[in-house]
């Protein structure tokens, strides 16, 4: 399609763009404005050897300096951070009746570094920070009780959210009219473009037998079909 087409085919068919980026926009401010509100505790700790113990063995001691196996113990300890048996200990300690089911644990590993870091989302920030930390404590005991050479050192503790995660719905209806302005302009090229073709094409053999200012007038297809009649 050559850029005189595309440029018609959007001249005659714009409606169909503005009613495509209003009707994305506000579906998409009317839905996130109807969200529940999440908040994202971020906290993150460092799995390394103990600096000092004088019963761990020498063979094991050397088996720390192996990259491929820290990765792996910190990637134990990730599996842990998120494992059922950890949250169960965690609301446990925190005095709580069950782990909250609206309440979403996510642990990775940082690259290129020995580093897990957890992120807790809820609906209330302090509860998130409180959870994080109950669950880095839970998970960093047992881990320290399997690998007794070994250390969980906190490095940024749980935070405590100051905004919801989720995106404000004037950042959801930009974002969807941005979506709708390409489906619209989409749209509008597939509608638009045959018909400039046709008119295109018909002004073409009208040329050698009607006057220098004639134009095409294209109808309707209900209306050509009523003149056919």
């Amino acid at each position: 399609m050559d850029g005189s087409t595309a440029w018609r085919a959007l001249r005659s068919t714009w409606w169909v763009v503005v009613i495509a980026v209003a009707a994305a926009a506000g579906a998409a401010f009317l839905l996130t404005s109807r969200q529940e509100l999440r908040y994202q505790s971020v906290s993150s700790y460092v799995v390394s050897p103990r600096a000092t113990d004088p019963t761990a063995d020498v063979t094991e001691t050397v088996r720390t300096l192996d990259p491929a196996r820290a990765r792996a113990l910190v990637s134990t300890y990730v599996e842990m951070l998120t494992s059922g048996a950890v949250k169960a200990e965690a609301v446990a300690a925190l005095g709580w009746g069950g782990f909250p089911a609206d309440y979403r644990v996510d642990a990775v590993v940082a690259p290129e570094a020995y580093v897990a870091e957890l992120r807790v989302t809820g609906p209330a920030a302090a509860d998130a920070a409180v959870l994080s930390g109950a669950i880095g404590a839970a998970a960093s005991a047992r881990f320290v009780g399997l690998y007794q050479i070994y250390d969980v050192v906190v490095l940024d503790p749980a935070s405590v959210p100051t905004g919801p995660v989720n995106r404000s719905p004037v950042e959801a209806a930009v974002l969807g009219g941005a979506l709708g302005l390409a489906t619209g302009l989409g749209l509008a090229l597939l509608a638009g473009a045959p018909r400039v073709r046709r008119r295109r094409h018909m002004q073409h053999r009208l040329d050698p037998y009607g006057p220098p200012d004639a134009t095409v007038t294209l109808f309707p297809a209900e209306r050509r079909g009523s003149r056919a009649g």
